[in-house]
């Protein structure tokens, strides 16, 4: 399961160089962009060095030197939260899987996929052969030679065609999106089954199925193997998978279709 959902986590990128190349300028840039296409995308700073965001003497500034472990504070529009590194699983990177992407400044070490600056003389801050890098950036004048004609090479100002670069490779992380809708249940109180039941002449399941079908690339029925579906109109090109983990109720039909289907993203209803 952790497998799962580890190649499902939100995609992000590192953007890596030495200090005053130009990356956080750079990032601000596309940040704007991506904003503009409404599309979610968080920023995380990764410092080498040791940063201090409180100011002394406040509140949250006392009661962290005096131990808390995590300090937030928010006001009708913003939060903020400080915390030691072993909370930093339950903090940031719960928060920033709320986004679509995600832009990392620093991590030049990392095996993280990243986009490397050279600086103004057309210097790499790490080997032009390290794991991860998947474009470089440079300033002024482009390079006479360079010894990765494999990956693509942008100057710094040109925000649209590595706008194109980026959005692209978030995309291509994406998984495949598959749909499925769960019918099922004894319906004992209503007397017939639920999925059956029709609005303005459909019934809601298939009503459900169209409303996948306009953002998943195939839907499925997911019910258990003895349930009598011989009311439901048949939906053409949707098929039925019958649960494999019995008794389980909605978590069991969740792990059949993800076992069955182990390198697809889900959305159900």
């Amino acid at each position: 399961m952790d497998g799962y959902w580890e190649q499902f986590k939100t995609p992000f990128l590192c953007f890596a160089g030495f200090s005053g190349v130009g990356k956080t300028t750079l990032v601000e840039k596309l940040v704007r962009r991506f904003s503009e296409e409404n599309i979610r995308v968080g920023y995380y700073k990764h410092d080498s060095h040791r940063f201090k965001m409180d100011k002394t003497g406040k509140d949250t500034a006392r009661v962290r030197d005096a131990g808390a472990g995590i300090v937030a504070i928010n006001d009708p529009t913003h939060f903020g939260v400080l915390a030691d590194n072993e909370f930093k699983q339950l903090t940031i990177t719960h928060a920033l899987e709320r986004c679509d992407c995600i832009l990392i400044e620093g991590y030049k070490q990392s095996p993280f996929n990243k986009i490397v600056f050279l600086d103004a003389e057309g210097k790499l801050p790490i080997p032009s052969d390290s794991e991860g890098i998947r474009a470089f950036i440079y300033q002024g004048k482009a390079p006479k030679q360079f010894c990765r004609e494999d990956i693509p090479l942008f100057h710094r100002d040109d925000i649209e065609k590595i706008f194109d670069f980026v959005n692209g490779h978030f995309k291509r992380c994406a998984s495949e999106l598959f749909g499925a809708v769960f019918v099922g249940g004894e319906s004992k109180r209503m007397g017939k089954p639920k999925f059956s039941l029709t609005y303005d002449g459909i019934s809601g399941t298939e009503k459900a199925v169209k409303l996948l079908s306009k953002f998943c690339n195939k839907v499925f029925l997911s019910s258990r193997a003895d349930l009598d579906m011989g009311s439901l109109t048949k939906i053409n090109n949707v098929e039925r998978i019958n649960d494999e983990h019995i008794q389980l109720g909605p978590v069991g039909g969740l792990a059949t279709l993800m076992g069955r289907f182990p390198d697809k993203a889900w959305m159900i209803t």
